[in-house]
């Protein structure tokens, strides 16, 4: 990013654009040859991170039609529901299932400033997830290889109650201290 500070937007965006393409097709290389070091490696997974820098450079179209924008909002939060309830643990990822949470949180990043969407979500309980989210992001992972130790691996909802409430305490937790 720093070699880039002399270039124009567009070529800014042109980079970028290259950037994500190569490293989606690394994570797409990977997700047949090495599934756990494409999840891993930062190689494969530098395209997620290049949406958020193609929203901040304004390469998204621009939107004015208010009714057009709240409708792309209200399909990012289908899209990224249907991404938390259809993938499956044995689908690679994040090549090319990362496409629909990654692709809705870009259209929600690009479009919802002013709409009902973010309205909505700038409710107080999910702004307070959003602060702790990196929190939550770290914790969650050790606190569920520790619940399961000594346990199978096949977790009932009541298991699955407890181990969100851990991380969100902990989470809660982490960020406050």
């Amino acid at each position: 990013l720093l070699a880039m500070r002399q270039l124009s937007q567009h070529a800014k965006i042109v980079v970028l654009t290259v950037l994500g393409a190569a490293s989606f097709a690394v994570g797409a290389w990977l997700a047949v040859t090495d599934l756990t070091a494409g999840f891993y490696l930062l190689p494969a997974r530098i395209w997620e991170l290049v949406i958020g820098g193609l929203i901040a450079l304004g390469a998204f179209p621009t939107i004015t039609n208010a009714r057009l924008r709240e409708a792309l909002c209200w399909l990012a939060l289908v899209v990224i529901f249907a991404g938390m309830v259809l993938i499956r643990p044995t689908w690679p990822f994040p090549v090319p299932f990362a496409l629909a949470p990654a692709g809705g949180a870009a259209l929600l990043l690009a479009y919802a400033p002013g709409t009902y969407v973010a309205s909505m979500l700038s409710w107080r309980p999910l702004r307070w997830i959003g602060l702790i989210s990196y929190s939550l992001y770290l914790w969650h992972r050790p606190i569920i290889a520790f619940y399961l130790t000594g346990r199978s691996w096949v977790m009932t909802p009541s298991d699955t109650a407890i181990l969100i409430a851990m991380s969100f305490g902990a989470a809660t937790v982490s960020y406050l201290l």
